[in-house]
């Protein structure tokens, strides 16, 4: 359930060739774009709805306006008041708790592979999102961008086979995922402070102190 600005030029599609069926209700009054801002939050927000409760829904909606009374008006007012501070509380928590699961697991597959090329796309298409939803959502769950926690997760593989093995610098940025020493150099400078050499030679220096 989603609510369109229809004042600006809009373009929506469903996914593969599968069939849509749609309903739609077109509302205007003073108050109607502040709804639209508190909804979408100046973009578009769509919220989970199951089929028959929202056909439920826009049948009540009919029967309302096509029953003659002197507060037929004020009902249909309420009832899409009502609707719309709902659809708004929705999808304000929405991201978090709908798609909880899935930005777990694609942290836990991150984890898993981080050793491996990943590309966001990939991880979107797992979640069956698009790119760009995908990394708000991930950021709104996990409280990090993919590439930043995927970013922390490799420096922390790193620090410890640093510190657990005698292994190469460029020997270790294989193996946590970068392509070449620089790449993992660079990144473990800006969180770390240091670099993966300075690191293992301040604690080797630990090491044989009495």
């Amino acid at each position: 359930m989603a609510v369109i600005d229809c004042s600006k030029e809009q373009y929506y599609a469903t996914y593969g060739d599968g069939p849509w069926r749609f309903f739609w209700m077109h509302f205007s009054g003073c108050a109607a774009d502040s709804f639209v801002r508190m909804v979408n939050g100046g973009g578009l927000r769509t919220a989970d709805s199951d089929p028959a409760r929202a056909a439920e829904l826009f049948d009540q909606l009919d029967f309302m306006a096509h029953t003659p009374g002197r507060q037929t008006d004020l009902l249909l007012s309420l009832w899409i008041h009502q609707l719309l501070c709902e659809l708004a509380r929705t999808v304000e928590c929405g991201p978090v708790s709908r798609h909880q699961a899935a930005m777990e697991e694609a942290a836990s597959f991150l984890r898993a592979h981080l050793g491996e090329p990943i590309r966001v796309g990939d991880l979107a298409q797992k979640a069956g999102m698009s790119e760009f939803y995908f990394q708000r959502v991930f950021h709104e769950v996990m409280g990090q961008s993919p590439y930043d926690y995927l970013t922390r997760l490799r420096v922390e593989r790193a620090k410890l086979l640093l510190l657990s093995s005698d292994h190469s610098v460029a020997e270790i940025a294989a193996m946590v995922g970068y392509s070449d020493a620089r790449g993992l150099i660079n990144s473990f400078k800006k969180r770390e402070g240091c670099t993966p050499s300075c690191l293992r030679r301040k604690k080797a220096g630990e090491r044989i102190l009495p």
